[in-house]
């Protein structure tokens, strides 16, 4: 299960000033663990304080002990039961974003050091967009072996600050798409968004992309069982931020199913040269070899000096290259992927500011 409620240590807090020079008086921005910043009511958090954070797209359950509004839940069916609760968003209030949700440890009765986990304890469960209606047809559910593409934002990273310098990554552009796996297994191909296998019905976007792409031609030719992860973009898709015509499903993953593990940059470029040596059109974003470190490494496109011990100041020159171009037309992108070329498995994303004070609720 992903961590999204943990303890958290409250590392500065700041005046809320609206655009036209309100000053807020019930209310604070807190930052956590030198990253996020929370809306709080004033003066619940000192610096240095504990907190319990909830990150973006927790679903909370309807209990009065987490202080959130009844009037607001919504309902949300989860592994094909219906709860009611409250879905954690990002809000803006006076001009202040908040990017998660804390509440001082003693109102939920808990206890311990920064870095626990308390999602299972509280309850908390990670919202998904519900399936389309009308235009997927539903085989069933994701097999449990494909493991989600669920990379954790720079942000929440603090805590992990000195694990992440001083390495060489492969930095690629985040698009802002849906989710599909391509699952080749068992000597058959199904397709799959985050949570459901659809149907190759003649009317969904997903497999009418595989087979225009011929992906799975080229899969039934594949000596095993793998799964190629990416994004779907195009019309109609998150009002097509790449302004492209037709639909594309770009690969930023793959994993072998015999040995459940992620290949790494080069193993992943031999399976994207054998599709297209099988007449599969491929595409992939535009990557960059990238050095976050403390000195420069003349091996890298581009270095991210950092200083390990300033954790904040860390996190804050990372995002700067959020920002930029993204895959088609220039337009400006979510944000970029970085991936260790040593551990396929040690990987972060950073979103563009940009993209999320225009789209932060997606």
């Amino acid at each position: 299960m992903r961590k999204l409620v943990y303890i958290s240590e409250i590392t500065n807090k700041r005046q809320i000033v609206s655009p036209s020079g309100e000053v807020a008086t019930r209310i604070e921005a807190v930052q956590i663990n030198h990253g996020w910043w929370c809306v709080s009511a004033m003066n619940n958090f000192q610096v240095g304080d504990k907190a319990v954070y909830f990150e973006i797209d927790s679903f909370i359950p309807d209990e009065e002990r987490f202080g959130l509004d009844p009037a607001k839940t919504i309902s949300y069916v989860y592994e094909a039961s219906e709860r009611t609760g409250w879905r954690i968003r990002t809000a803006r209030m006076m001009g202040q974003y908040s990017q998660g949700y804390a509440l001082p440890l003693h109102v939920l009765g808990v206890d311990g050091k920064v870095g626990d986990d308390l999602t299972a304890d509280l309850g908390i469960v990670k919202w998904e967009p519900p399936l389309p209606t009308g235009s997927m047809n539903v085989k069933g559910y994701i097999p449990g072996v494909v493991v989600k593409t669920d990379q954790p934002r720079i942000e929440n990273l603090a805590l992990d600050i000195g694990n992440i310098v001083d390495k060489m990554y492969e930095q690629t552009i985040k698009l802002d798409g849906r989710s599909v796996s391509v699952i080749k297994m068992n000597d058959s191909t199904d397709v799959a968004g985050r949570n459901w296998v659809y149907k190759d019905c003649g009317a969904n976007t997903e497999w009418n992309t595989i087979h225009t792409q011929k992906i799975d031609t080229a899969l039934a030719n594949y000596k095993g069982d793998i799964v190629l992860q990416g994004e779907l973009i195009g019309p109609g898709i998150h009002g097509n931020h790449e302004k492209i015509k037709g639909h594309q499903f770009v690969i930023f993953e793959v994993q072998d199913l015999a040995t459940r593990r992620k290949l790494n940059a080069d193993e992943r470029q031999e399976i994207i040269d054998w599709l297209r040596s099988q007449g599969a059109i491929i595409f992939t974003p535009p990557a960059k070899k990238v050095w976050i470190g403390e000195t420069e490494n003349p091996n890298a496109d581009i270095n991210i000096i950092v200083d390990k011990n300033d954790i904040g100041g860390t996190i804050a020159e990372i995002l700067k290259h959020s920002d930029g171009p993204s895959m088609y037309n220039q337009a400006n992108r979510e944000g970029v992927v970085y991936k260790s070329y040593d551990d396929p498995n040690l990987s972060f994303k950073a979103i563009s500011a940009w993209y999320l004070a225009k789209y932060g609720d997606r």
